[in-house]
């Protein structure tokens, strides 16, 4: 959810006319971590092991484990269930900005969501962010570097939001009035 909020606040950021693809482009980025959990438990088991022990980033114990990602497992997924092709790619290469030419700005708001989303202490990858490619992105953007704490902020706001609507909508509909 915080990857979706993120992206979504980068779109209006960037007045990319992205804003709700790049919000459902931000939920399913990591829906091969799903697919591997829940399909493969014992490899998925493993892959957090490896992770633990050996201190690797997710992706790095994927592809020691498996030998492929979880980007790869939901591109084939998303291409079998016949998403737009704009999702197929922004799922496979959420994790490497650069190395398709379709999609750039989708794929470059989820990239530089998720990074943000890290910052702020959501989710478990230890994946470290590439410094360099971070500058690339938000300069492709057309985003500061300098803004980046400020719209820390406006993320840490955002998911708080996404959170209380997600409990308000997930209770017993027994107790609703």
């Amino acid at each position: 959810m915080g990857v979706a909020v993120c992206a979504k606040l980068l779109a209006q950021k960037t007045s990319l006319p992205l804003q709700e693809e790049a919000f459902i482009a931000g939920l399913l980025h990591d829906m091969g971590i799903v697919i591997i959990d829940h399909y493969f438990p014992e490899k998925f088991e493993a892959i957090l092991e490896t992770m633990t022990k050996e201190r690797l980033s997710l992706i790095q114990a994927e592809l020691k484990v498996l030998g492929f990602t979880h980007a790869l497992v939901g591109k084939l997924v998303a291409e079998r269930w016949n998403f737009p092709g704009l999702l197929v790619e922004t799922i496979r290469y959420h994790n490497k900005p650069f190395q398709n030419e379709n999609y750039c700005a989708t794929i470059a708001l989820i990239y530089a969501a998720d990074g943000l989303c890290r910052e702020a202490g959501e989710g478990t990858d230890r994946e470290q962010t590439n410094y360099n490619l971070e500058v690339k992105v938000w300069s492709w953007l057309g985003l500061k570097l300098a803004e980046r704490q400020n719209i820390l902020q406006e993320l840490k706001t955002g998911i708080k939001k996404a959170a209380e609507f997600m409990n308000l909508i997930s209770m017993d509909p027994e107790t609703k009035d």
